[in-house]
């Protein structure tokens, strides 16, 4: 029997009958088997049932880049003539962001992935709370999926995307709930404490990815310890913002930058314990084959592996 205290949140549709577990015989088993068969439908299959290791989906972008494809994450510190032209703007970056690690496009949000930890960890109607909202990252795939949307941004470029995208859904989903606010995540200043019921996000790379020119961007403070800094306070909202019970999932990945390896993702673990949650679970994402698998002789004499992978960190406010 699971604890009902456990699975009050964001386990309503899987409809636990204790009877089911502790019955015997076939109407037991057609239950059981129906059951599972629900839950797989509602994933959109195997591979998408939530597991420790998970795939991500290789679904090219529309053609307004609002579902990126899913990809390893790029770097905009290189000085490619590329890379130079497309400092200037962040749509520009998104245009490529299927590209190799040469060309510096912009890192991806795994739309399947994201969908799954959605389903799981929250419910019909619930509001998310996204402090990095990106450029359509979630912000789409948490309304098509039934719940309302607060997401905070301070790139302008981002969010006026977002405006366009948020006018379009209401329109197809009258019902949706969407807030967006162009400012700093430091202080999520437009959300109530304990207001939101699930968060879904991805913070910013240090200084290794171009967002936009405003000044509060946190990869502009002037050392790792300082972004971390500022990162940690963005955290310390977001705990506030939920509700007790609910849970927090970051994307995240390691990364190196000027020939040092940053083990991005347990400094974020350390920070979200610092700020109340509780670590609840880890997703390893993986990407699969990237532009460095190609080149297995330099990886070699590098002796630095392909990175094919990015963690899905599960907080949980106690």
């Amino acid at each position: 029997m699971m604890d009902k205290k456990y699975s009050k949140r964001g386990l309503k549709f899987f409809d636990i009958d204790d009877e089911v577990f502790r019955g015997k015989g076939w109407s037991a088993l057609r239950k059981s088997r129906e059951k599972r068969a629900a839950i797989i439908a509602l994933f959109g299959g195997r591979e998408n049932i939530p597991s420790s290791v998970m795939r991500a989906s290789k679904a090219r972008p529309t053609e307004d880049f609002d579902l990126p494809v899913a990809g390893s994450r790029r770097y905009l510190h290189t000085n490619t003539p590329l890379v130079k032209e497309m400092r200037g703007s962040v749509k520009h970056a998104f245009r490529l962001s299927g590209a190799g690690v040469h060309a510096g496009a912009l890192s991806t949000f795994p739309q399947n992935v994201g969908r799954s930890v959605l389903l799981l960890y929250s419910d019909p109607g619930d509001l998310v709370l996204d402090p990095f909202a990106g450029h359509n990252s979630r912000l789409e795939l948490c309304v098509k999926n039934g719940r309302h949307y607060t997401g905070y941004d301070i790139s302008s470029e981002f969010m006026s995307f977002n405006e366009t995208k948020a006018k379009q859904l209401r329109s197809s989903l009258p019902s949706a709930s969407i807030h967006l606010h162009l400012q700093d995540s430091r202080k999520l200043k437009f959300t109530p404490t304990d207001s939101a019921d699930f968060t879904v996000t991805s913070p910013p790379y240090y200084d290794i990815e171009y967002y936009g020119s405003e000044e509060a961007q946190l990869g502009k403070l002037k050392t790792y310890g300082d972004f971390l800094l500022g990162l940690g306070a963005v955290l310390k909202e977001n705990f506030r913002g939920l509700k007790s019970g609910s849970f927090a999932v970051w994307f995240v990945n390691d990364f190196r930058r000027k020939k040092k390896f940053y083990t991005y993702h347990a400094d974020v673990i350390c920070l979200a314990v610092d700020a109340g949650f509780h670590i609840h679970d880890i997703i390893i994402v993986d990407f699969g084959t990237g532009i460095r698998d190609v080149f297995i002789n330099q990886a070699i004499e590098q002796r630095i592996i392909p990175k094919r992978h990015e963690y899905a960190l599960v907080f949980r406010k106690p």
